[in-house]
């Protein structure tokens, strides 16, 4: 028999499902809820009670350094956390070129002698495609390649630049993109080892030297300095291996503009040009083709409840739910830019705050969001690109 006076011991996990929910709706962060869902039993059955929201990306950063690489944080934007990231041994020292939801990503050794190509998963223990030979070294095939150098085996390696996926990396039917240090693009079929890189671009001094290259409705594009758009299918030849046929090129008909940068995003099914003005204006441009083939360009004023992450590597277009949210850190209709430093930002506090993520030097604006009449706005991180360093927007598998 209980005491009189005595006072219940109540236990989280008696809590009211109501009261769980309006926890749970204020866990935005991706690792928050990984946290609920640990609780205890009841706390994990609420959260499969509620739909997962996309995962936002991480913006992760290396130094090309083995030993320093060992401490390599993740910055959260959405709660401004660093979150330790265990880097497989096999990617320590590596510079990453690429990146594809749930955590993948693409990376090659600093040195141009060593181009070896590796696909690995950050965020799951010893996962890793298993590539051939001679997938992981890209070789140009180009017919008008032209080798000054006796040695050709050397001479002929595409170091590799970008690296982009037309799908998850462990599927079968998924092409690997890349843009080389010689040969202006390069495909390669993951689930098929027995096939060698296919290339194309040298002795194609019609076609410029890209800057961007998207998959967008399974068609392959490329962006050009100047702006211009190159159209490629990438299909099959006769003994099986892939082929990069040139379908059309689309002349920069848009706005005439002093860029720093641009960008090929997928935007609502079609394809999007991002220009960045200066450092925190951006332009967004859609690509709309009429029936009779005409090429339009309309201004994208609004990404309605969606975000842009633009960097060097890879960018992506990505949903974001406010809903039961009042940090305000991570909003919609914003873009979030990777920006190359050219001048040292450490003596600049009342501008920018160092962000401790173990690795390079990786500084956020502290003005906050810029915000102009009629165009999106924008909030940029800047990075030293020194000896390997580097940065790019990674999305997360989804914990919960």
């Amino acid at each position: 028999m209980a005491r009189r006076g005595a006072v219940k011991r109540r236990w989280w996990s008696d809590l009211p499902a109501d009261l769980l929910a309006a926890i749970h709706l204020r866990c935005y962060s991706t690792y928050d809820r990984a946290r609920f869902a640990a609780v205890c039993r009841s706390w994990r059955a609420a959260a499969s009670w509620h739909p997962a929201r996309p995962p936002l990306p991480l913006l992760f950063s290396w130094t090309g350094d083995r030993k320093r690489d060992r401490n390599i944080r993740a910055y959260s934007p959405v709660d401004g956390r660093a979150l330790r990231v265990v880097l497989p041994k096999v990617l320590r020292g590596k510079k990453f070129v690429g990146s594809y939801d749930g955590g993948w990503v693409a990376a090659t050794s600093r040195r141009e002698r060593d181009t070896q190509l590796l696909i690995a998963n950050l965020f799951s223990t010893r996962v890793q495609v298993a590539l051939s030979v001679n997938q992981r070294n890209i070789v140009c095939a180009c017919p008008d390649a032209q080798f000054e150098e006796l040695d050709n085996a050397r001479a002929s390696r595409a170091p590799v630049v970008q690296v982009i996926f037309s799908d998850d990396p462990t599927s079968s039917g998924c092409i690997l993109a890349a843009i080389t240090k010689r040969c202006k693009l390069a495909v390669c079929r993951v689930g098929s080892p027995e096939n060698i890189w296919t290339t194309r671009g040298c002795g194609l001094y019609r076609e410029r030297e890209l800057v961007d290259i998207a998959f967008c409705n399974g068609q392959l594009v490329g962006l050009t300095l100047g702006g211009d758009l190159y159209k490629y299918d990438v299909g099959q030849n006769q003994n099986g291996a892939l082929a990069i046929t040139l379908v059309r090129q689309i002349p920069n008909e848009a706005p005439q503009l002093d860029c720093l940068a641009r960008y090929i995003v997928e935007l609502r099914g079609e394809l999007a040009l991002v220009l960045q003005l200066n450092g925190s204006t951006f332009w967004v441009l859609q690509l709309n083709e009429a029936a009779s083939g005409k090429i339009l360009w309309g201004r994208v004023t609004t990404l309605d409840d969606h975000a842009l992450f633009l960097g060097p590597h890879s960018s992506k277009l990505v949903q974001v739910s406010t809903a039961g949210r009042h940090d305000g850190r991570m909003k919609e209709n914003h873009v979030y830019y990777l920006m190359r430093q050219q001048d040292n930002l450490a003596g600049h506090k009342e501008r920018v705050t160092r962000l401790g993520l173990g690795s390079c030097n990786v500084y956020r604006e502290n003005r906050g969001m810029h915000q102009c009449m009629e165009n999106i706005t924008s909030e940029g991180y800047h990075y030293k690109d020194d000896n390997g360093n580097g940065c790019m927007w990674l999305l997360p598998s989804k914990l919960c």
